[in-house]
């Protein structure tokens, strides 16, 4: 019998640069229920497994409770600072033997970097990644035995950006997308942060003509490539890594 392999979305709704960026209305929908559309398809092909939204339970992001409800997935509301054990929490909650993590943020997260995540945790793998796809593309999981005494041995109050580093690296399996051969690759951003993201978006949705839950990975990769939208967001990339190394120091000194 197979075990629970549930997806689990963190998403809060404060961001500071881009406030209530998952429920913004591109192409008639929100943003997040483009995503999480998009993952549904693919795993009812193949996998069919439950797909929980993890917020938090600050106020502003009570209303998700009832975005997750028209979109028919669950909803868990968690710890605020302490990223991995919002999941834990989440996985706790639903039985799951395992979980895959998506990025709130990552709108065109691959379907299929989750597909393969999911396949290497039943198979009992306690940690895995995926590399060589675009930024905001790849996907990670763990099994809950595994995140749980990784925490176990990092039981700092907050853990946010770059958590992935309570993990021992020996128990980690990578999942490669081999992606270099294809010209421009380096120079995709798929994740929401910013104003140009959010305008990147909105020319990708507006040019699928409502089949984005339907694109491949490569189709999704090509557009871009062929009528250069990366050029909306592709400054915004330094920012990101300034504020990412920016949270990280200030986490290291509150720890």
């Amino acid at each position: 019998m197979a075990k629970k392999i549930i997806a689990v979305i963190p998403v809060r709704l404060g961001s500071k640069r881009l406030p209530r960026k998952h429920l913004r209305i591109v192409s008639g929908k929100p943003l997040l229920s483009w995503m999480i559309e998009r993952q549904i398809v693919a795993f009812r092909r193949l996998m069919p497994i439950d797909v929980v939204i993890a917020s938090t339970v600050e106020p502003e992001n009570a209303e998700l409770r009832q975005f997750a409800q028209s979109l028919g997935v669950e909803i868990f509301f968690g710890d605020i600072d302490n990223i991995p054990l919002r999941l834990l929490q989440a996985a706790e909650a639903f039985g799951a033997h395992g979980m895959v993590a998506i990025d709130g943020d990552d709108i065109a997260s691959s379907p299929q970097a989750s597909l393969g995540v999911a396949g290497l945790l039943q198979a009992g793998f306690p940690h895995v990644t995926t590399s060589g796809l675009p930024f905001g593309m790849n996907a990670s999981g763990f099994l809950t035995s595994a995140l749980r005494d990784a925490l176990a041995s990092h039981p700092e109050s907050k853990l946010s950006t770059g958590w992935g580093r309570i993990f021992n690296s020996s128990q980690t399996v990578s999942l490669a997308f081999p992606t270099d051969s294809l010209e421009g690759v380096e120079r995709l951003r798929f994740t929401l942060d910013y104003e140009e993201d959010l305008r990147f978006f909105t020319e990708v949705l507006g040019r699928t003509a409502g089949e984005f839950v339907n694109y491949s990975d490569r189709q999704l990769m090509d557009l871009v490539i062929a009528h250069q939208l990366y050029a909306i967001n592709q400054k915004v990339h330094e920012s990101y890594w300034q504020n990412f190394r920016s949270e990280m120091a200030l986490e290291s000194a509150s720890n």
